[in-house]
This record gives C-alpha cells, structure tokens and sequence, in this order.
C-alpha cells in the first residue's frame, strides 16, 4: 500500500512539473520550467526554447537560458547564457555566455565569454575570466590556465556549426601552467612549462625551452630564444637579436650588437 502511494505520489509530481512547464508556452515558446528532465535536446519535459530557472537532470538538457544546477549524465546546453553549476558526464555547451562553474569528463565549451571556473579534460571559451584546469585548455584568459599538457590563446578548432572565433592577438593575464606546453599570442604575467611560447611577453618564461618575439621581463630555461628583450635571459643557450640587459649561460648571443660573451653577456 505505502509503496503504491509512493509511486502515485511521484507520479503526480512529475504530472504538475510538466503542466507548470508546459503552461504558459505560447506560439513562440517563451517559456520557463523550474525542472528539466530530458534524454535528448527533442526528448526532455520542456522544449529547448524554454528558459530554465532550478534543475535540470537526465541524459542531456538543454534550453535557451539556465539559471540552476545541471546534473546529467552525458551533457548539458544553452543557446544563449548558462548561470550556475553544470556538472556532466561528457560536454557542457554553452552558445552565450556562462557565470559560475563547469565540470566535464570530456569538454567544457562556450562561444561568449566564461566567468568562473572550468574544468574538464579540454576547456575552451572565447574569452575567460577566472580558472581552466584540464588536460588542455584555450581561449583569451585572465586569471591561471592549469594544464597536464598545453595551455593555448592562439587560433585553435572551430566545432562544426559551434563556432568559436579564436582572433590571432589572444592574450593571456595572469599565469599559464603546463607539464608539455604554453602558447599565447600575448602575455602579461607568467609562462611555466617544458615549452614556453608567445610573440609578446611582460613578464616571465620559466621552461626547458622558451621564445618569445618581443619581451620585458626574463626567460629562464635551458634554451631562450627571443627577437627583442629587455631584460635577462638565463640558461645554457641565451640567443637574442636585439638584448637591453644581460644574460647568463654558457652560449650567450646578441646578434645586433654582435656580442658573444660566455657566461655573462651583457648590453646597457
């Protein structure tokens, strides 16, 4: 018997969400629903046009906007902007811009702009305000990108008709870290990495091998390469164009200045 009112029970809650989400859907599908539960963006209580304000569960779930928590098993989507927490299995989607924090075990990808945190195997944003910890992450950054292999604001993929525009003066500001590699177009902070690259750097490179175009700062690995530094470049091999500044190795070159001083090399 309780078990029978159990399930009526249950049955009903469901019946009243889904007339709440259905109710109020007019010829344009300017909805809300306080709960979404779906298999697919085709199969899910309230129809993806819909906005969702509180919980959305299932396989997979998506509407235009969400301001919740998304726990699903495989992913989660908007077509605009996501505020809140999406946790999934696979992929959270976001076509706007997202606040707040999502965790993947495959990707983690919006088209705007992200502030908070994400964290997946590959984390990618137009632009990011705050924290990426994957195996690889991408995007224009401010705050730390915390990587097992690279870290990257450069031109990077475009997922099919999911485009995301990757400009060519993508910049970093904060710090990059990485076991294999860091590749910014600029950097205004720290590169930390077995490989360290950018075309414009204030700051520091600290790696087994470091270049950058322009720089103002320091390079500190066993290769340093850089077109023009002003600063100090310590390692065993230290190869700059043009140098205002020393540096400390046992292969020292200034090309311009044409200086080749082992040791210390220096030009003020």
């Amino acid at each position: 018997m309780k078990k029978k009112i159990f399930i009526i029970t249950i049955h009903l809650i469901i019946s009243n969400i889904t007339t709440i989400a259905i109710a109020g859907q007019s010829d344009d599908l300017a909805a809300w629903t306080p709960i979404q539960i779906g298999i697919s963006s085709d199969m899910q209580i309230a129809n993806m046009n819909s906005d969702l304000y509180g919980l959305g569960l299932g396989f997979y779930c998506k509407n235009k906007n969400t301001a919740g928590i998304n726990l699903n098993v495989l992913g989660s989507g908007t077509n605009e902007n996501f505020y809140g927490i999406q946790l999934s299995g696979l992929s959270n989607r976001n076509k706007g811009k997202s606040y707040g924090l999502q965790i993947a075990g495959l990707e983690n990808v919006n088209a705007d702009i992200s502030y908070g945190a994400q964290v997946g195997f590959y984390n990618e944003s137009k632009k990011n305000i705050g924290l990426q910890f994957g195996i690889g992450n991408s995007g224009d950054f401010i705050g730390i990108q915390a990587a097992f292999l690279s870290n990257c604001s450069l031109d990077l993929i475009h997922f099919d008709n999911f485009r995301v525009d990757m400009a060519p003066d993508r910049k970093i500001i904060g710090a990059q870290l990485a076991f294999v590699s860091n590749n910014a177009a600029t950097c205004y902070g720290i590169q930390i990495s077995g490989t360290n690259i950018n075309d414009y750097l204030i700051g520091g490179q600290i790696g087994f091998g470091n270049e950058s175009g322009t720089a103002t700062g320091f390079q500190i690995g066993a290769m340093n390469f850089v077109k023009d530094i002003k600063g100090v470049q310590i390692g065993l091999i230290n190869v700059a164009d043009n140098c205002y500044g020393v540096q400390i190795g046992i292969i020292n070159i200034m090309k311009e200045a044409k200086r080749y001083y082992p040791i210390i090399n220096a030009k003020f």
